[in-house]
C-alpha cells in the first residue's frame, strides 16, 4: 500500500489522533507511516517523506522537526495536510484541519482528511488515484444503481430492499425564512420504510413492537393481527421514534461497515432532501398542492398510499412522499421541548398548506400513531 507520512509530536496524548489517521488510511487503501523526529535534511527519515504520496503534519507546536518535514514535502510537490488542535491556527491557511481528541471530534477529523484527499487527488501519484475515485462510486456493501431521472446516484441495501439517494454536500436554504445552512454529503431513503421491510426486521429479531399492523380486509383501514401482505408496499405506520432507533441499530449491527452508518435523518438533512437548494416551498416546486402531487385531506379510515406512488410529487433529488402520506420521524428535538422529536412531511390527514417542506410538528418519541412512519438516512465519510 502507498504510504502517507504522519508528523505528530511523540507525547501519549497524540496516540488517539494517529490511530484515527491510521484507521482512515487503511480504509482508503493507504498505510499511515509515523515519521520519527527529523534532525536535519540529511536525516534518513527524510526519505520516508519523499517516498510518501501525501504528508499529514501537526502544526500545534512550533518545532524544527515539523518545519523540516513541511519543507521537504513542499520541495517535493507533495500534498501537505496541516492539522492542529488549536483553533487559532486556522488563520494560517484555509486547508488547516482542526481536530478534537474526543470520539465525535475525531470522526469529523477523519471526514475532513478524507475530503481533503479527495479534493486534491491530482497531487497524488497516478497509481493510487483510483483508490479515492473508487470511494466516489460505492459505499460499503450498498449496490450501485443507475442515476435516477433527476441525475442523482442511487444505491441499494439489497438484503432489505432499501434504496438510497445520494444528496451532495453543500449549502441549501432552510426554514420558512430561507436561512443558509450547510450539510455534508449523505444518503437518504428514496422511499418511506414499508410494511414489508418492517416485517423483515420483526422476523429476523426478537423485537417486541408495541404497535399494530393496519390492513384493509373490507376496504377500510383497520387493525389486523398479522402482516397485511396486500399492503406490503405501503408505509409502515404506528411506529414510534424508539422503534425507529431499534431498527437502525439493527441495520448497523447486521449491515453497517467502515463506510456507512445507518441513522434517522436530522430535520436539516430531511429538509434538504425534500426541497433541494433553491428554497422551494414544496418538494415539486411552489405550485399549490393538488391530489396528483401528494396524498392529504383524507380521513383516518382511508389511510396511506404505496410508497412509489405520486411520482409527480417527488423531490429535486427523487425522493417520494416527502409531502403527505405519513409523518416522518427525524432525529432532531422539537425546539424548547426536549421531550419531543420533530416529525416532518405532513400526512394523509392534514391540510394542503401544512405540506410545506419547512413545516414541523412534534411527537413524543415513545408513542406511535396511524399517521407516523419514517425513512432511513445513511451517514458516510
Amino acid at each position: 500500500m502507498p504510504d502517507i507520512a504522519v508528523l505528530l509530536p511523540e507525547e501519549e496524548q497524540f496516540k488517539k489522533v494517529f490511530e484515527a489517521i491510521s484507521k482512515l488510511c487503511q480504509q482508503l487503501g493507504f498505510n499511515a507511516k509515523r515519521v520519527k523526529a527529523l534532525v536535519n535534511l540529511e536525516d534518513p527519515n527524510v526519505e520516508e517523506i519523499k517516498n510518501s504520496v501525501a504528508i499529514i503534519a501537526d502544526i500545534s507546536r512550533d518545532n524544527f522537526y515539523t518545519a523540516v518535514g513541511i519543507g521537504v514535502s513542499l520541495a517535493q510537490g507533495k500534498l501537505l495536510i496541516p492539522i492542529t488542535e488549536k483553533e487559532e491556527h486556522k488563520s494560517v491557511g484555509k486547508n488547516v484541519i482542526v481536530y478534537s481528541p474526543q470520539e465525535e471530534g475525531l470522526r469529523k477529523f477523519q471526514r475532513d482528511i478524507y475530503r481533503t484527499l479527495k479534493d486534491h487527488r491530482s497531487l497524488i501519484k497516478e497509481d493510487v488515484r483510483f483508490i479515492l475515485k473508487r470511494r466516489e462510486t460505492s459505499y460499503g456493501r450498498l449496490k450501485v444503481l443507475k442515476n435516477n431521472e433527476q441525475g442523482y446516484r442511487e444505491f441499494e441495501l439489497v438484503e432489505e430492499g432499501l434504496v438510497f439517494i445520494e444528496v451532495p454536500g453543500g449549502p441549501f436554504l432552510y426554514g420558512e425564512g430561507n436561512r443558509r445552512e450547510e450539510e455534508e454529503t449523505f444518503l437518504i431513503g428514496k422511499y418511506l420504510l414499508t410494511n414489508r421491510q418492517w416485517n423483515s426486521f420483526l422476523e429476523k429479531t426478537d423485537y417486541n413492537w408495541k404497535g399494530h399492523w393496519l390492513g384493509r380486509p373490507k376496504g377500510r383501514l383497520k387493525r389486523v393481527a398479522e402482516f397485511p401482505e396486500e399492503m406490503a408496499n405501503y408505509p409502515i405506520v404506528d411506529i414510534s421514534f424508539i422503534d425507529m432507533e431499534h431498527y437502525v441499530k439493527w441495520l448497523n449491527e447486521k449491515y453497517g461497515d467502515k463506510d456507512i452508518y445507518f441513522t434517522i435523518p436530522t430535520e436539516k438533512q430531511w429538509e434538504k432532501a425534500a426541497r433541494g437548494t433553491d428554497g422551494r416551498r414544496f418538494p415539486w416546486g411552489n405550485e399549490v398542492p393538488n391530489h396528483e402531487l401528494a396524498l392529504y385531506e383524507q380521513d383516518l379510515r382511508h389511510g396511506t398510499a404505496p410508497v412509489d406512488s405520486f411520482e409527480k410529487g417527488v423531490s429535486p433529488y427523487g425522493c417520494y412522499h416527502m409531502a403527505g402520506n405519513v409523518f416522518e420521524w427525524t432525529y432532531s428535538f422539537y425546539p424548547f421541548d426536549y421531550k419531543s422529536r420533530v416529525v416532518r412531511g405532513g400526512s394523509y390527514a392534514i391540510e394542503p398548506m401544512e405540506l410545506a417542506c419547512y413545516v414541523k410538528f412534534s411527537r413524543r418519541p415513545e408513542i406511535g400513531h396511524w399517521t407516523s412512519g419514517g425513512r432511513i438516512a445513511t451517514l458516510i465519510w
